[in-house]
């Protein structure tokens, strides 16, 4: 995967957590932060030969930024101001765990 398709991809990936849909308000300016984060990390690694194991290290890097992004983390509004309830901004690629080992102790 290119350099320039490992970047989109991983813009993408913070628009698809951070912002807006017609259930919640996006976080804007935390979507503008991660897009400055972004271009500043891959402009610091700009003066790499693309074809080197370091280009290569940094581009799986943001790849896996880009999934962790898309699976792991949502976005969560309080409900009320007294009430300790959530609406939480769940999509397409929000990986959902079965909770199945909740209860398992680990016996030492």
């Amino acid at each position: 995967m290119s350099t320039r398709s490992v970047y989109k991809e991983l813009l993408r990936a913070a628009r698809i957590t951070f912002k807006a849909n017609s259930r919640l308000q996006g976080d804007d300016h935390v979507f503008a932060a991660a897009r400055i984060k972004i271009r500043h990390c891959f402009r610091l690694e700009a003066s790499l030969e693309p074809s080197s194991q370091e280009a290569q290290k940094a581009r799986d890097a943001a790849k896996e930024v880009a999934r962790f992004l898309r699976s792991n983390i949502v976005q969560g509004r309080r409900k009320h101001p007294d009430d300790d309830t959530y609406a939480l901004r769940i999509h397409e690629h929000t990986e959902l765990g079965d909770n199945e080992t909740i209860g398992n102790t680990c016996k030492l």
